[in-house]
């Protein structure tokens, strides 16, 4: 690739950053949002996450788990009502969040983001092969000539050819503009790319390109992926490690292997069964029943007590701790005691679920 082969030559790190500490670690994190009425809803309620060089880590749950708000807050880009509660995110060892305003543009230019909805976030008025210079003009301080040549450069990377250069985004089909994303977000050389539903509304066909280009990047680039989806199988065929969200908390985390073939959480469980593959042949789709939470007015105890077939009293009066076992696998469930760490057998769904895993 032409703009692969340097993309790590000589990196140099922002001032204060450890090479030796992980890429991307997020501890203890707490987001809410300030409502008209005066109440908070907290969407991101204490998660642990973390992503190191070339590594790629899926999140997945339902609509408003707390997934898009999680990658917003890593990027800086949560609303004028929301707010950073508690919690680091780390870059390198540098805390973004307790920088604030000084490290806006470390983060801009070693972390990037590829949103779902492309024809919004790109510039109808500006060409694309524009749009990227900009970025690397504004970002990288690099004069207007050299950003243009990046630019052609980066956007045959991604597969957009010559004579789409000159197009406005609207003259772009869908899987072009999102490749047009990409090669804006991989403008900077970041170190960590977000993919925040970056196939949605793209054909099965455009879509499988978008993800193998996303994975093409990851290995040659050198990138630590955070892909948030609903797919589950994309998670499986793209992902080393997965992140369950629901209410705002994670409540499994794993390799994808063990998570997708030995899932222990009832709401992973129940993802897993409600998840569509024509690769499984035929089984029984079992429908989630009940709606997810109301983060404005959460219940006491487990978020998803009141959906769970195996809750009990315990469910709905106490929060269940998040537990690492093994380093391997962490659950929030009070169907797993803590057990001195040994990793427990997955207590067994009452319906089928899909093993991913063992693909």
């Amino acid at each position: 690739m032409s703009g692969a082969a340097n993309h790590n030559d000589a990196r140099s790190l922002p001032a204060g950053a450890n090479a030796a500490a992980p890429l991307l670690e997020i501890r203890d994190l707490r987001v809410s949002f300030s409502l008209e009425d005066g109440r908070r809803l907290t969407a991101v309620d204490g998660i642990n996450l973390s992503v190191s060089p070339g590594e790629a880590i899926g999140i997945a749950g339902e609509s408003g788990s707390g997934k898009s708000t999680a990658a917003s807050a890593i990027m800086g880009l949560l609303p004028p009502n929301g707010r950073i509660d508690s919690g680091s995110i780390r870059y390198r060892g540098l805390d973004l969040v307790a920088e604030g305003a000084p490290l806006r543009r470390t983060r801009w230019r070693e972390i990037a983001v590829v949103f779902q909805g492309s024809l919004v976030a790109l510039n109808p008025v500006i060409k694309v092969r524009d749009q990227v210079a900009e970025a690397i003009e504004l970002r990288l301080g690099e004069p207007a000539n050299a950003a243009r040549e990046k630019a052609k450069r980066l956007l045959a990377d991604v597969g957009i050819p010559d004579k789409r250069l000159e197009a406005y985004p609207h003259q772009l089909s869908g899987g072009q503009r999102q490749r047009a994303m990409l090669a804006v977000a991989l403008s900077c050389s970041p170190a960590v790319l977000i993919g925040d539903e970056p196939t949605t509304a793209l054909d099965v066909i455009v879509q499988a390109q978008i993800l193998e280009l996303l994975d093409r990047m990851r290995h040659e680039y050198g990138l630590g992926l955070i892909l948030i989806t609903h797919d589950l199988a994309v998670i499986a065929d793209m992902c080393d490690r997965v992140a369950i969200m629901y209410g705002g908390r994670i409540v499994e985390s794993g390799s994808v292997r063990e998570v997708f073939t030995n899932p222990r959480h009832p709401y992973t469980q129940a993802l897993l069964g409600a998840a569509p593959d024509a690769r499984a042949g035929r089984r029984t789709i079992k429908v989630l029943e009940g709606q997810p939470p109301d983060l404005a007015s959460l219940p006491p105890g487990c978020h998803f007590a009141p959906r769970c077939p195996l809750a009990d009293a315990r469910c709905t009066e106490e929060d269940p701790p998040t537990v690492s076992y093994e380093d391997r696998v962490t659950l929030a469930c009070h169907r797993y005691e803590p057990n001195g760490g040994a990793l427990p057998a997955p207590v067994a769904a009452p319906y089928p679920v899909l093993e991913l895993g063992k693909r």
